[in-house]
């Protein structure tokens, strides 16, 4: 589906794909989703919403997807990232590089969730500060963290352990 000019995704456009393991919507000028836009597609393991206008995503968006690996959300317009919008372990690979998010958003990512986690790209947004409350110790796997070309004045000690 990518590189095409879709605008929506309707929340039965998936059908029943239960073998689905890979969705790419990039290159697109999807603006939103419906929170189970993704509920008939429970074995996806990669989903590419990259380079859209996605400015907010529903928190019940991933609910359902237990083998879920990577999300790439980059080159949109996304402010901030639900609480929780990750519950299930499995995640290895999360982009979130090109929004305009202003603060780390580690809430979207529940316990288990971020145990998994080995890359996480915020480059490209607007993240001036890392506070010991920001917790990035909790990702046990992180092998690759990319802040680049943020706002970054503050790092406080203990950020990163």
């Amino acid at each position: 589906f990518s590189h095409n000019l879709i605008l929506n995704i309707s929340r039965e456009i998936f059908g029943n794909m239960p073998h689905l393991q890979c969705i790419d919507l990039s290159f697109n000028k999807l603006l939103e989703f419906e929170y189970d836009t993704f509920k008939n597609t429970r074995n996806l393991q990669v989903i590419t919403l990259s380079n859209n206008y996605i400015a907010e995503v529903p928190k019940d968006l991933f609910r359902s997807l237990y083998h879920l690996r990577v999300v790439d959300l980059s080159h949109n317009r996304l402010r901030f990232v639900p609480d929780n919008l990750f519950k299930e372990e499995g995640l290895e690979r999360l982009d979130l590089s090109n929004n305009q998010l202003s603060m780390l958003p580690l809430t979207s990512l529940s316990t288990a969730a971020a145990s998994t986690l080995c890359e996480l790209d915020l480059s490209f947004n607007g993240i001036s500060s890392l506070t010991s409350g920001d917790m990035l110790s909790k990702f046990e796997r992180l092998s690759f963290l990319d802040l680049s070309y943020n706002k970054l004045v503050q790092v406080d000690d203990g950020v990163f352990g």
